[in-house]
């Protein structure tokens, strides 16, 4: 398959995907769901030169499947969302490992923003106490979770630098999404469940992950090094 295909066939599943969120076919979503990540993995493959530290975003997928593998399967043992919630938390951390050697790469990087830094600490504290009184024994859980997800914005806005690429544009909005989908899904779990839910969680986690790739895609495809 051509590379633009792939990313063609991640729209189609996407589609059908939130189709069947709206249909209630539950069963369906056993095949779309995972082919979501799926299809952009292969796509981030294809589009991609081999080398240049790579395997750190297709770990950061890998996982990312997994964690979307064992929240389908919660429902029938609880267990399973603490190994979904654990997969999307290392996921996480290669995404900032992988933002952090972005950074090194960058020959004039912006120094770090305390603002930037306080303003999203607020926003995750103040969604963690709200969240609270519903987290039960999940609540250090959670919390290591809010502070990961918080930490991977971080490092994605300090990407960017006076010369920066575009790419580092495409990491900020796929993680400024990321903490969205999270966020609507907690609120869903933990807070009060909403009729759209399933939808926008699923909207803005595929168009996360679509945009981060992207941006890597980018920064893979320039003359930079990345990861030895």
């Amino acid at each position: 398959m051509k590379v633009r295909g792939w990313l063609y066939l991640f729209f189609l599943v996407l589609t059908l995907e939130l189709f069947f969120i709206c249909t209630h076919w539950a069963a369906l979503r056993f095949v779309s769901k995972p082919l979501l990540i799926a299809t952009l993995l292969a796509w981030f493959i294809a589009a991609t030169p081999k080398g240049q530290g790579r395997w750190v975003v297709i770990l950061a997928l890998l996982l990312s499947w997994l964690g979307d593998v064992f929240l389908m399967l919660e429902d029938k043992n609880p267990d399973f969302f603490i190994a979904g919630l654990s997969s999307f938390l290392l996921a996480h951390l290669t995404y900032i490992f992988f933002f952090w050697q972005v950074r090194k790469q960058n020959t004039t990087p912006l120094p770090i923003n305390i603002i930037t830094i306080i303003a999203i600490s607020i926003y995750a504290v103040a969604l963690f106490f709200f969240l609270s009184p519903g987290l039960g024994a999940l609540k250090t859980p959670v919390l290591i979770y809010a502070v990961t997800i918080s930490t991977m914005l971080v490092m994605a806005i300090h990407t960017t630098s006076p010369a920066t690429k575009n790419w580092a544009y495409w990491f900020i909005a796929g993680a400024l999404l990321f903490v969205c989908s999270d966020s609507l899904l907690a609120i869903n779990k933990f807070y009060q469940p909403f009729t759209t839910a399933g939808f926008l969680i699923m909207l803005t986690y595929a168009l996360a992950q679509l945009l981060i790739i992207t941006g890597a895609i980018k920064y893979f495809n320039s003359k930079q090094t990345v990861i030895k």
